[in-house]
C-alpha cells in the first residue's frame, strides 16, 4: 500500500533534505516549507520514475533484483523496459508533432512557438494541447524523452561520434534536471532558483508569492476559528 501511494520510507538522501528543511524552519519562519512544502511523496515518485527506466541499474534495489535471478530479475527487467518505452514514446510523439517538451529558451523563438498554440510539456488531443505534467509517475520519463528529441532535432550533428556525444551530454543532463525542477511539487525551490539567478526580473513576483504563501494559511485558519469557535476551543 505504501509503494502504491508513494509514502514508503525514504532513503538517507531524502532524510538529509528533511533535516535541512527543519533547520530552515527553526529560524522562526516556515522557510523550509516554503521552499519544499512536500518531500517524502515527491522523492518516492521521482525514485520510482528513474528506478523503473533506463537508469534503473543506478539503484541498488534493481541491481539486487538482477543479481537474484529468476522472477525478481524478470520483474526488474520488465519495469526498466516499461520506463524506457515511455521515454521512447515521448521521443516518437515529439518527432511526429503530437507532444511538446520544454519551451524554447530564446524569447523570440518562444513567442513564435506560443503563437502556434504550443505549450510546454503537453500532448495534442484533436486540435487542443493538454498538459501531461501531473500524470505521475508516467510523465517523468515521457517528458525527458520529449526533451531529448527536441535537443536531437536542434543540435547539428558532426561526422565524429565523440564530438556528437560531447555536444549532447550537457543538454541531455540539463533537460533531465529541468524536468525534475518543473514538477509542481518543486515549485518553491524552482522559483527560488529563478529569483537567485535574476532578482531584478523575478524579485517582485517571488516575494508576492511567498507573502501569499505565508498569509493565506493564517487568514484561512483565523476565518475558520471565527466561523466555528468550537474548533478553536478543541
Amino acid at each position: 500500500a505504501q509503494r502504491r501511494t508513494f509514502t514508503e520510507p525514504v532513503g538517507d538522501a531524502t532524510r538529509m533534505v528533511i533535516k535541512g528543511r527543519n533547520l530552515l524552519n527553526s529560524t522562526g519562519l516556515p522557510l523550509g516549507h516554503i521552499l519544499l512544502p512536500f518531500v517524502v511523496t515527491p522523492s518516492n515518485i521521482l525514485k520510482f520514475a528513474f528506478m523503473n527506466g533506463p537508469t534503473g541499474l543506478l539503484f541498488k534495489e534493481i541491481r539486487d533484483d538482477m543479481a537474484a535471478g529468476g522472477t525478481r530479475r524478470a520483474m526488474a527487467q520488465s519495469r526498466m523496459a516499461a520506463g524506457t518505452g515511455r521515454l521512447m514514446l515521448g521521443m516518437d510523439m515529439v518527432a511526429n508533432q503530437q507532444m511538446t517538451g520544454q519551451a524554447p529558451q530564446d524569447p523570440g523563438e518562444r513567442e513564435l512557438w506560443e503563437r502556434r498554440g504550443l505549450q510546454p510539456y503537453s500532448i495534442k488531443i484533436g486540435d487542443k494541447w493538454a498538459s501531461y505534467r501531473r500524470l505521475e509517475p508516467v510523465s517523468t520519463m515521457m517528458a525527458i524523452g520529449a526533451d531529448l528529441q527536441t535537443i536531437y532535432q536542434n543540435v547539428e550533428m558532426d561526422d565524429d561520434p565523440d564530438d556528437d556525444a560531447g555536444e549532447l551530454l550537457g543538454p541531455v543532463l540539463g533537460a533531465a534536471l529541468q524536468v525534475v525542477q518543473d514538477k509542481s511539487f518543486l515549485t518553491g525551490i524552482s522559483e527560488f532558483i529563478k529569483f537567485s539567478e535574476d532578482s531584478q526580473m523575478y524579485g517582485a513576483s517571488y516575494f508576492d508569492q511567498q507573502t501569499s504563501a505565508l498569509m493565506v494559511p493564517a487568514l484561512a485558519g483565523q476565518t475558520e476559528r471565527v466561523v466555528d469557535p468550537t474548533i478553536r476551543e478543541a
